[in-house]
């Protein structure tokens, strides 16, 4: 049997390093830091006034007033937001207003928590207390609605 020389074998080890820095190349695109996240669901957020208190205003979402939201865990999702004077945000206050003292801001990603007019991104990142979070406006009690952690 002839002995193998190194001039023998950098044809056979040659595929298997190729192989090895495709797969190499494909787990580092694959870090999902890397990745831009797919958004699971985009809501359509209006703010409307109640024909039965014109002094009212709520949100709309998707043409339902107020309606409660089920939202998973670690996904992304997409809030376009048409409300003028009345800034969204999550927050554990089934009221909302008066600010934005008790956001979710540790709970939010770092595209923004709070916006009137345009586009939030939220990723949930941990559960919230009994797996319950509002969205709410930032200056009047009431006008949002709940959303449940599925």
């Amino acid at each position: 049997m002839d002995k193998l020389t190194t001039k023998d074998l950098v044809p056979l080890l040659a595929p298997l390093i190729i192989l090895f820095i495709i797969i190499a190349i494909f787990l580092w695109l694959r870090i999902p830091d890397r990745v831009e996240m797919k958004t699971e669901k985009t809501f359509h957020i209006k703010l409307m006034e109640l024909q039965r208190h014109p002094s009212k205003t709520v949100y709309s979402v998707d043409g339902q007033i107020r309606p409660t939201l089920y939202l998973k865990q670690g996904k992304k999702y997409r809030f376009v937001v048409d409300a003028p004077g009345h800034p969204l945000y999550l927050t554990s206050s089934a009221l909302g207003g008066k600010g934005v003292p008790d956001s979710l801001s540790s709970n939010v990603d770092e595209r923004g928590m709070v916006s009137d007019n345009g586009d939030l991104y939220v990723v949930l990142e941990r559960e919230a207390e009994k797996g319950v979070l509002y969205y709410q406006s930032t200056m009047e009690e009431g006008v949002g609605g709940q959303i449940v952690l599925i």
